[in-house]
């Protein structure tokens, strides 16, 4: 060959190639494929020596970027992006180009291959993953042994409610360690809450200790809000018994919310009892009400003695009044009283004094008739299970009593004298009648006990235990309030032969309230698409609270109590 066509085929010679990993968009990947890539794979760890075209080749390939996944969130649950992975060894060099042999001499030996690149380790992942930690730019981290943290791995926050006022743009809490966090928390839309990480390099087990969250009373332990998906994983929820009156504990209210709730123990409190329908006092009675008293009379005047005027009194647009007393007269007969209103059978006016030298006795005004007590209510039934909402649970009160007592009668004005020295004295007027009693109030539900609560959300469960307590008792309804009391008579002038009124009837009792229903004990309540439970989903139930009592008025005024609750492990609202 000649020099000149030998110079066309010279190729410098090229020692080593070495292959460093390149993070691309790649494809998802299982832990066990993960595992070989990242650890080795025996039968790519090293690639034959060739020339130095077949090793350029090698680099040109290696440097294309692959379409694929972008992050481990576009992967199936338990898949991590190749991306997000750590870099596969990297590729043996190829040998060296053999030198040119001389005249009449045979060409040289290739020269060694180069040493194979530098394996990948594990690369920390943002999805809790069996014995995987977790990268440090996931999110924001708790750890209850913290001070003074700000959110990062090196120096986590203290407490999870410091984290969730300092998320910013981050999309995860972690949570290391078996520790306690004190007060109710809400989860914003696509935010995820996970625990069960070791604090020393926050590394997930499912073996690790779960954290607990310990919710403030009265207010649901986590509360999850937003349509964007989330997990909340690897923890104890527990929901403190309720406090205020008819108030419930619930563990998880998710408010349109869409979750995977995974690796979970909740517990819930217990309902507290409702309200009683409060105690009323009568009204008091009016001073007016009272009867007047007679004039006096057997002083020489010639002129009849004016009675003693009804006492006054308007009850539901219903004048009550009594009736005036009885004239004292100058002659043989003393006045008769007027009757008490309305008139009927009772609250008749008194006679007065009658005949002459030896009169017949006058007599008192009648005492008006009582007003009749009110139509009691009725207590919660057992087809009204409440009102499940966003806000929570509102048990079915009873219904209060269905009417008034009605008013007293006023009573009857006393009679008057006859002539002694002038006229004699004339007789008291008759008390005004009391009015009626509202109607009683009636028992409040009693709070419930609820593991779940999803409120048109799309929940997804898988291992969870929830156990609940008892619901609490309904509140017990108001006998109703009762009646005013009449008015007092007015007395007889004095001088002798004249009669006092009769008192004012006492207005009925108002209708007594019914009692309140009985808290319930649920495991999982749901308006709208009940949750999806994929495996392990275990319930232990609490008890149903008791209905409450009815008012009770008195015969003919006495309410129902109201229905108990109910205990179930699911219920739809």
């Amino acid at each position: 060959m000649t020099d000149e066509i030998a110079e066309q085929f010279v190729v410098e010679p090229v020692t080593k190639v070495t292959m460093k990993p390149i993070m691309h968009p790649g494809p998802c990947e299982s832990p066990r494929e993960r595992s070989a890539r990242v650890w080795g794979d025996p039968a790519s760890a090293a690639r034959p020596r060739g020339a130095a075209k077949s090793a350029l080749l090698l680099v040109i390939l290696g440097a294309v970027e692959l379409a694929g996944c972008g992050d481990d969130s576009s992967c199936p649950e338990g898949f991590t992006c190749i991306a997000n992975s750590g870099g596969a060894g990297g590729i043996a060099g190829a040998g060296a180009q053999g030198g040119d042999g001389g005249i009449g001499g045979n060409a040289g030996g290739g020269g060694q291959g180069g040493d194979g690149g530098q394996g990948g380790g594990p690369n920390p992942t943002c999805t809790p993953t069996e014995g995987e930690p977790i990268g440090l730019d996931c999110g924001v981290f708790v750890s209850a042994a913290s001070v003074g943290g700000d959110g990062s791995q090196a120096m986590p926050y203290s407490s999870i409610t410091e984290a969730v006022a300092a998320l910013g743009s981050a999309k995860h809490i972690y949570v290391c360690g078996g520790d306690s966090f004190s007060g109710s928390i809400t989860l914003p839309s696509g935010v995820s809450l996970s625990g069960g990480l070791a604090c020393a390099d926050w590394t997930f087990t499912a073996a690790n200790p779960k954290p607990t969250l310990q919710g403030t009373a009265d207010l649901p332990a986590l509360t999850i809000l937003g349509s964007a998906d989330r997990n909340v994983e690897f923890f104890q929820i527990v929901a403190a018994n309720a406090v205020t009156a008819g108030g419930s504990s619930i563990g998880i209210l998710a408010d349109g919310a869409t979750a995977t709730l995974r690796g979970l123990s909740i517990s819930a409190g217990s309902g507290a009892a409702g309200a009683a329908g409060t105690p009323q006092g009568a009204m008091p009675t009016p001073a007016a009400a009272n009867g007047g008293n007679g004039g006096n009379g057997c002083l020489g005047l010639m002129m009849a003695v004016v009675g003693g005027g009804g006492g006054q009194n308007t009850c539901q647009a219903m004048s009550v009044e009594g009736g005036i007393g009885g004239s004292g007269i100058n002659g043989t007969n003393g006045g008769p009283g007027a009757d008490g209103l309305p008139l009927g059978a009772t609250a008749k006016g008194g006679t007065g004094e009658f005949g002459l030298p030896s009169p017949m006795p006058c007599s008192n005004g009648g005492i008006g008739a009582p007003g009749l007590a009110g139509l009691p209510g009725t207590g919660a039934l057992s087809n009204d299970l409440g009102t499940l909402s966003s806000t929570g649970f509102l048990n079915a009160a009873g219904l209060p009593g269905q009417s008034a007592g009605s008013p007293g009668q006023g009573g009857g004005g006393g009679g008057g004298a006859n002539l002694c020295v002038g006229a004699g004295p004339s007789g008291g007027g008759g008390g005004a009648g009391g009015c009626g009693g509202n109607v009683g109030e009636p028992g409040q539900g009693g709070g419930g006990s609820f593991g779940i609560v999803s409120v048109n959300a799309t929940l997804t469960l898988d291992t969870v235990t929830i156990t609940t307590s008892n619901g609490g008792a309904g509140g017990a309804g108001d006998a109703g309030q009762p009646g005013m009391a009449g008015g007092i008579e007015g007395t007889q002038g004095s001088g002798g032969g004249a009669c006092p009124g009769g008192p004012g009837g006492a207005g009925g009792r108002g209708g007594a309230g019914g009692g309140g229903r009985g808290g319930p004990s649920v495991g999982i309540a749901y308006v709208g698409t009940p949750p999806t439970e994929e495996a392990s989903i275990e319930i232990t139930m609490g008890s149903a609270g008791m209905g409450g009592l009815g008012g009770d008025g008195g015969p003919g005024n006495q309410a129902s109590a109201g229905a108990p609750g109910i205990s179930e492990e699911r219920q739809a609202w």
